[in-house]
C-alpha cells in the first residue's frame, strides 16, 4: 500500500492536482481559513505547538510571496522573544532578499539563511570544509559585534558545522544590487524561520 504522501507526490509530478489535494486531504493535511490574518494565525499556532512536541527537528513554514514571508518571520521572533529564545543584543541591518531591500532586525539566537555565495570566507572549527558559505547555508546567531574598523559583524553558528565571522557592509558580505543606484543592496541574510515555496526547493 501507498502511503497518501507519497501518491499525492506522485499526482502532483503527473500534474493531477486534484487527485493530489484528496490525498493530502485523506491524512489531515490540509486546512483552511476564511482570510489571510486566519491563515497565519494557524500556522504559527500549529507550527509552534509542532517544535515544542519536537524539540531538535527542524522546522519550517512556507509562503507564497516575500511580503508574507517577512510577516511571518517577524511573528516566530515575537514568540521566541516571549519564550526567552533570543538574546538581549540586536542589530537592524539593510537587507537584501536578491528581490527588495528591507531593514530587518536580529538577535543573538536568531535562525539565519544566507542568500548569496561567498566561497572566500574562512570557517573556524570542528567542520567538513574550510571555506565558503552558500545560497541556503544556514546557521544560528552566537555573537553581535564589530570588526576592528567599526563595522557590523554576526558570528553564525552553521548547521553543517563550524562558525563563520561574517562582515555586514559595504567591504564584507553584500549583494550590490541592480544598477548605478545600488537598486536590492543590502546584506544578503534572512531569517530562517518560513521561506518561500520556490526558494525552499
Amino acid at each position: 500500500v501507498v502511503a497518501p504522501e507519497r501518491q499525492a507526490a506522485a499526482h502532483l509530478a503527473d500534474g493531477k492536482a486534484t487527485e493530489a489535494l484528496a490525498a493530502y486531504e485523506s491524512v489531515g493535511a490540509i486546512h483552511l481559513a476564511d482570510n489571510h490574518d486566519e491563515t497565519v494565525s494557524a500556522m504559527l499556532s500549529d507550527w509552534n505547538e509542532y517544535r515544542l512536541a519536537n524539540p531538535g527537528k527542524s522546522t519550517l513554514i512556507l509562503a507564497n510571496d516575500n511580503a508574507t514571508v517577512r510577516e511571518i518571520n517577524a511573528l516566530v521572533r515575537e514568540q521566541l522573544r516571549k519564550e526567552g529564545e533570543l538574546g538581549e543584543k540586536s542589530i537592524t541591518l539593510q537587507t537584501s532578499d536578491m528581490r527588495s531591500t528591507y531593514e530587518a532586525e536580529f538577535s543573538v539566537g536568531d535562525r539565519i539563511a544566507c542568500r548569496q555565495n561567498d566561497k572566500k570566507m574562512n570557517i573556524t572549527g570542528n567542520q567538513p570544509r574550510k571555506v565558503g558559505v552558500f545560497n541556503r547555508t544556514q546557521g544560528t546567531i552566537e555573537a553581535i559585534g564589530k570588526t576592528s574598523d567599526g563595522a557590523p559583524e554576526l558570528t553564525i553558528r552553521l548547521d553543517s558545522g563550524g562558525t563563520v565571522k561574517i562582515r555586514c557592509d559595504e567591504k564584507g558580505y553584500w549583494n550590490k544590487g541592480d544598477g548605478k543606484k545600488g537598486k536590492n543592496a543590502g546584506v544578503p541574510i534572512m531569517h530562517a524561520y518560513c521561506s518561500t515555496i520556490y526558494a525552499s526547493q
